[in-house]
């Protein structure tokens, strides 16, 4: 498969993983048999999604023992009762965290939309000539989803309303589809010769240490409490309860600047991902990654001082002990930022289409308005300088009665 088309596959497929990402549940309760306190809950969950009818209707059900469900997706969810499902739309309580986490939701799934649209036009115009601009914005549009992603994860505000949950497959999908749409968009139409040793090397350091960084929050490997409590897994995706299995009970963070911290963390770790894996394309393949590594570079480094500065305000505890995921972060996103660096400036081979385009158009140009075009054999040899002295004409005498 030739560069162009392969890109366009890559791009095609990114649409679909942001398509799925925005429409899928990214919490979910499960199923489970709840008491009348589990009903109480209930009852607090389709409250807080505005769903006055239902809540009506709740009153009328036995006290018995009930099943209880709910999906939460970017902009909307879904309660079930036994088998009776009703989609309900999020509108946020009042305050900053619950307003916050709405409108992140609106924010992903908008970027998210954009995005597939973006990337649909950079695998259609793939036939041609992918446009830099074009591309430039499709990765931009999907770092910023993928970012939003993050921070909305990050963000979780329904612990009152609908206590732990679990993540669905919205997050993954989000963040695998903004690594698609990262390397489909810089997918280069060249290979370079030699040097295939020193080049997979430095793609294969960015991809690995990328993922590690975001495999330390999505595992909440940053602090973990001892055994005498239930086990309490913390990152800035949140507090996670492990009893047999873990469930997300809250976001991390009990003041605002905290919580903006973890967000933030998250959402410059989620965005990293789309240049990151556009550098590893074009370093692979031994073409310049440019903008690409200086974007991973810029990433990096940012979501290493917001995990910096979390860290210097999670509370100290004697409960609480660093985890593994704390000190990995930050050499993952310390190696990330310097292999990036070398590759910038060390592989230095400019793409195809930023080389060819500029002659075939000088090429297609052809000739001015209202000349022929004459091949260089014919001119020469149609020039008077390349006639034998003899066939040359010779000058005509004027005649005697001009002369007179």
């Amino acid at each position: 498969m030739r560069s162009p088309a392969a890109g366009a596959v890559v791009c095609a497929v990114a649409a679909v993983a942001l398509l799925i990402g925005g429409f899928s549940p990214w919490f979910s309760t499960g199923d489970g048999d709840g008491d009348d306190g589990e009903r109480r809950r209930g009852r607090r969950a389709y409250t807080y999604v505005d769903v006055d009818e239902l809540v009506d209707d709740l009153d009328r059900y036995p006290r018995t023992r009930e099943r209880f469900r709910a999906n939460v997706g970017l902009v909307s969810a879904e309660a079930c009762r036994h088998v009776e499902c009703t989609s309900v739309r999020l509108t946020g309580a009042p305050g900053l965290a619950d307003d916050a986490f709405a409108w992140l939701g609106r924010g992903t799934m908008g970027a998210a939309l954009a995005g597939v649209v973006l990337l649909v036009a950079v695998a259609l115009a793939a036939r041609r000539q992918r446009r830099p601009i074009l591309r430039g914005w499709a990765a931009t549009v999907a770092a910023a989803a993928a970012g939003l992603g993050g921070a909305f994860a990050a963000s979780w505000a329904l612990e009152a309303a609908v206590g732990p949950v679990d993540r669905s497959m919205g997050l993954l999908a989000l963040v695998l589809g903004g690594a698609l749409a990262g390397a489909g968009a810089a997918w280069p139409w060249r290979d370079a010769e030699g040097g295939a040793r020193r080049r997979y090397l430095l793609a294969a350091a960015i991809a690995g240490l990328t993922a590690l960084a975001w495999v330390t929050l999505v595992e909440h490997a940053w602090w973990r409490s001892g055994h005498t409590l239930d086990l309490l897994r913390v990152s800035p995706l949140g507090v996670e309860v492990c009893d047999g299995d873990c469930r997300l009970a809250t976001a991390l963070g009990v003041t605002t600047g905290q919580r903006l911290l973890a967000t933030l963390t998250a959402l410059l770790t989620a965005a990293l991902v789309v240049p990151a894996a556009g550098a590893v394309v074009r370093l692979a393949r031994g073409v310049t990654a440019g903008a690409w590594a200086w974007a991973t570079v810029v990433l990096a480094l940012g979501a290493l001082g917001a995990g910096v500065a979390t860290w210097a305000t999670y509370p100290a505890s004697d409960v609480m002990r660093v985890g593994w995921g704390l000190p990995a972060f930050g050499v993952a996103l310390a190696g990330v930022a310097g292999v990036a660096l070398a590759g910038a400036l060390t592989v230095r081979l400019p793409d195809l289409e930023h080389v060819v385009p500029a002659a075939a158009a000088a090429a297609a140009a052809g000739p001015a308005p209202g000349e022929r075009p004459v091949l260089a054999p014919l001119a020469a040899a149609a020039s008077p300088t390349h006639l034998p002295p003899l066939a040359r004409a010779a000058p005509t005498a004027p005649a005697p009665d001009a002369a007179a």
